[in-house]
């Protein structure tokens, strides 16, 4: 069965139709989804993002979620490994998937993005390589803590001494640990040897279906089942019935590009790149193109709907998209 996620846009911006980030908005949007039967709920992990840095807590605000929600599951997409101690995160985990009634899945990254990293003085590696470095072990180190009683670990980068993570999850060994990023030779491998699902954010059909050939390649030199892994992307959706606002769109994209100091595009190019990237008109172009997603081995989205606040995007997804795709 191909599942359907929610990433819920806790970052001023995050839609096409609203700056806010107000709570109140983001629980009755979360609760609707809930209730219509998506499977999954998604958070990034950013400090300052989108309209004048506005941006909620991934973990503060998942778990006022997980008191207000009963079944939806919830996910981190993906955490900034440099934001925090990997020990600490561990522990955040175990005690988010206790209070949630096991319901946490556990997104992780190296990161990219240095500008927050300055503004709240945190460490930033500029080397990728130190930073899958830091990755792959924070990686082991959670894990670690999540299934053993007591954990002394001294590695590269962390440590831990006579460590107890307790209460321990309700998902055993651990909730299911997620691996963002489509780097080939280091990342990929990375999700060969450690993760239980892959995300990578939008690419087209074609370049999903050729990094999950790297991945089964990178699963057979490490002795992975690579039917072990769920296969997942993120991307974003917006159901119209003639032709989306492509201003409306491109005015939200540039902002939101210039505040995670992306470099600008040309506007016509940014048209045509968000029609290629994302899921971008009527229901059945909308069916099409989730179709050539699931055809190249996507098994769950996590989808940005772009006409939040309002409910009916998701509406009309459950309504007229959703039962067309097969899978």
């Amino acid at each position: 069965m191909i599942k359907f996620g929610v990433c819920l846009p806790a970052f001023a911006g995050g839609s096409a139709y609203t700056n806010s980030i107000d709570f109140d908005e983001l629980e009755r949007y979360a609760l609707e989804a809930e209730a219509q039967g998506f499977e999954s709920l998604w958070i990034a992990d950013h400090l300052v993002l989108g309209h004048e840095g506005g941006e909620h807590e991934v973990w503060t605000t998942l778990s006022a979620l997980a008191q207000k929600t009963s079944r939806i599951r919830l996910g981190t997409l993906v955490l900034c490994n440099t934001h925090r101690n990997p020990a600490m995160v561990a522990k955040m985990a175990a005690s988010l998937d206790y209070l949630s009634g096991g319901r946490l899945d556990l997104g992780i990254g190296a990161g990219w993005y240095r500008g927050e990293h300055d503004q709240y003085g945190l460490y930033w590696a500029e080397s990728v390589k130190e930073r899958m470095d830091r990755l792959e072990e924070s990686v082991v180190l959670i894990k670690k803590l999540l299934s053993q009683p007591e954990v002394t670990h001294s590695g590269d980068f962390y440590g831990a001494k006579a460590a107890v993570c307790e209460p321990v999850t309700v998902q055993q060994p651990w909730p299911a640990i997620c691996i963002g990023g489509g780097g080939e030779k280091r990342t990929l491998r990375i999700v060969a040897e450690h993760a239980d699902t892959w995300n990578i954010p939008a690419v087209a059909p074609e370049e999903y279906a050729h990094k999950l050939q790297v991945l089964r390649g990178h699963c057979e030199a490490v002795g992975r089942d690579y039917s072990e892994i769920e296969k997942t992307i993120e991307t974003r959706i917006l159901i119209a019935d003639g032709e989306a606002s492509t201003d409306r769109l491109v005015d939200w994209y540039l902002y939101w590009q210039r505040t995670a100091e992306q470099k600008m595009d040309d506007r016509e190019e940014v048209a045509r790149n968000l029609r290629a990237m994302y899921v971008i008109g009527t229901p059945d172009q909308c069916v099409e193109k989730l179709q050539s997603y699931v055809d190249a081995g996507v098994q769950h989205f996590y989808m940005y709907f772009l006409d939040y606040p309002s409910e009916q995007g998701m509406e009309r997804f459950n309504r007229e998209v959703r039962p067309r795709i097969k899978g």
